[in-house]
This record gives structure tokens, sequence and C-alpha cells, in this order.
């Protein structure tokens, strides 16, 4: 159970926000029990001399009804009753402010347990969410990197999407605890801001590519931190490998719909590549596999009789990475429990545990310069599945 009440919410950064949770619940009937027990369980006592009692319908049910008012406005003058009276919500913090140096700090999260459910519920909309926030960012730097060469403006068309975006982030839309009815419209917001997104995105990199580089080159573009990453692109002629200007050759390898390489890539910037289509392919490959065991230049992994990683040996730090067994998947019975079938999920919610049972004949998918792909086959009861 959370221990207060009233509190310093401290951040991360060290910064602090007066909070208040309300004894009662903050959407109720204003009656005078709950009155009584707003202020009997109201634990700053000896700190504030007064907390807020919030009442009325929530959840879009309309607020306070005319007897309600009338209620609050006869326990004004009703003895045996706390003191009350009306006012704005600001008003309360401002004194509560007062007092903050003698309230208690809250220095952590603030979680409730009894509403995890809502991490999962609707997962196709916290993808959606997720995706959205990262292409969103990705479109404004890459707009801020145009700025040096005259770039198009897009911030006005740009938040017609952001607002697509954003008005689904509300408590009840991306935890997924909303009626079904609300579903489709959800999903349409979440095309549209993508839409908008990446036709703006295609605009710019367009920008880019006819700014930067010789025609024909490959213009590789980081919103992130300087790193060598792995890249992915489409050529329509044989393509061996990549020159970049900064004098790294990477080798490339062939995919179903491209190739993929490496590139050490500035940070907040770009990098051009000359396609190299004369030189020989290179024939490496990344992985040696048998025996039930994968190494590679910087690991060692081996794979018990269950499919399961025994050991992961990292050949550059030398050192072991598991403590225990690795690659292990459980899935458990999607029970929501007995009253919240959205928000909550049920607190017995382990002992209906399923394993899924793998085999240790794993599969080599790809197996080149760049990159090796392993998949191996499982099932649980009676479903089979497949992990790569």
């Amino acid at each position: 159970m959370f221990p207060y009440d009233s509190f310093r919410w401290r951040g991360l950064d060290g910064s602090e926000v007066i909070a208040h949770f309300p004894p009662t619940h903050f959407a109720q009937d204003f009656q005078y029990g709950n009155l009584r027990r707003q202020w009997s369980d109201y634990r700053e006592k000896h700190i504030a001399e007064e907390n807020l009692f919030i009442y009325g319908w929530g959840d879009g049910g309309g607020g306070p009804t005319r007897m309600m008012v009338e209620h609050s406005q006869r326990a004004a003058r009703f003895p045996g009753l706390p003191k009350i009276r009306a006012q704005k919500s600001e008003a309360f913090f401002d004194r509560l402010a007062d007092n903050s140096m003698k309230l208690p700090v809250w220095d952590d999260e603030l979680y409730m347990e009894g509403h995890r459910g809502t991490y999962t519920s609707k997962g196709a909309l916290k993808r959606a969410n997720r995706r959205g926030e990262l292409l969103y960012r990705d479109v404004e730097m890459l707009s801020s990197f145009l700025k040096a060469f005259g770039g198009p403006m897009i911030q006005e068309r740009l938040n017609v999407g952001w607002k697509h975006l954003l008005l689904n982030q509300f408590h009840d839309t991306l935890t997924g605890s909303h009626v079904g009815e609300a579903m489709p419209d959800i999903l349409e917001d979440y095309c549209i801001a993508e839409e908008i997104a990446e036709t703006i995105k295609c605009e710019l990199l367009s920008f880019l590519g006819n700014s930067v580089g010789e025609v024909g080159d490959l213009v590789v573009v980081n919103t992130l931190h300087s790193r060598k990453a792995l890249i992915k692109f489409k050529s329509s002629i044989a393509v061996h490998g990549l020159e970049f200007d900064d004098g790294h050759n990477w080798p490339v390898q062939k995919i179903d719909d491209g190739y993929v390489s490496y590139a050490n890539l500035p940070s907040h910037g770009w990098a051009t590549a000359r396609l190299l289509t004369k030189v020989a392919p290179i024939q490496t490959q990344t992985a040696a596999f048998g025996d039930n065991r994968i190494d590679t230049n910087y690991y060692s992994i081996h794979i018990g009789t269950n499919g399961q990683f025994t050991r992961i040996y990292d050949k550059v730090n030398e050192r072991e990475v598991l403590s225990g067994e690795g690659n292990v998947f459980q899935v458990f019975e999607d029970d929501p429990g007995k009253s919240f079938g959205a928000w909550d999920i049920a607190y017995h919610f382990e002992e209906y545990r399923y394993p899924v049972e793998q085999t240790s004949q794993w599969k080599l998918i790809d197996n080149g310069a760049v990159f090796a792909r392993f998949s191996p086959n499982g099932k649980c009861s009676t479903a089979p599945s497949t992990n790569t």
C-alpha cells in the first residue's frame, strides 16, 4: 500500500512536484460517510489541516449532480462532520505548498500494481504509439539537418499528424481500457499520423540525397548517437561492398529484399558510400554451426537438448554471460481477474505457467559476411511456434 496521501514526488533529475492522493475515490457520490472517511483516513493531518474531497460521476459521467451539490451545501452546516468549503483545486495546492518542506518525499516511480494488465492490453496500440513517437522524432531531427541546405518547411503539416498521435495517448486509449467500439477510430488515427510523417520523411530524404554525395551514392542517415550500425538498403544492380567517405570498406550480404552491411555513423548526421560492383564478393561466413553449438568471432553459444541456451561465452571480454539457462520462453493463461478485464492481471497468474518446449535441432537460415540467423522449432500445448 502506498504510504502517503500528500507528498513531494522527486524525479530522476532531483526536481519535485507536490502531489496529493485523496483517501477516497475521485469519482463518487457526495455521502456523509465518504466525507468522514476522507478526513479520518488522511495520513498527513499533522502537516496539513485540510485535504481535497472530490465528488461527482467520473469517466464521462457528467460530474456533480444537483443533488450532490445540495448535499455539499447541507454538509457545510451539519454538526459532527469535517468542515468543508467549495473551491478550485488550485487554491488547495497553493496552501499545501506553504507546508511543502514538511511533506514526506517519494523518491521513486509511481506504479499501480493493481492495473498491470494495461501494459499489454491492446498491444497493437502500444506498438503503433511507439512507432509514431520514433517516426515523428526522426522526421523532426531530419528536418533540422536540412535547414543548412534550405530544406522544406514541414512543421505545420507535421503538427497535424502530431495531434492525431498525441490525442490517442489519453489514459483510456493507450492503455487499451476503452470500449471496443473505439478501437477502429484509434487505429485510423494512428494510420493517418503515420501516413503524414512517412510522406514528409520521404520528401526530406529525397532532398538530402540530392544535396549531398554523388549520383548513385548511398546516403545513410543517423538520428541517434555515433555508432557502428547494421544497415539495410536496396539496389537494382548487384552490390559486393560499400566504400564510405571515412575510408572504411564494408562487406555486404544479400537478403530476400535487398542487402545488409555495416556503417560507422556520425552522431545526428549522415554518411555517404559508393556501391562497389566490380570487386569480388566476400564469401566468408559469420558463424560456425554444428553439434548444438554456434560460434562467431564474438560469442560461443551452447544449445541444450530442450533448445535453451546452456552457455553464452563472450570472447571479447572473456566472461560468461549467463548465470542460468537462456532462451527460456514461457506463456501464461490470459486470466484478467474478476472485475477489470482490460486493467488487471490476476494475482495467481504464475500458477498457470506453461513452458514452450523447443527442439535442439536448430535450422540455419542465413550465414554470410555480415550476419547469421538461426531458427528453432517449439510448441506450447498443441500450438507450434517458431522464433529467430
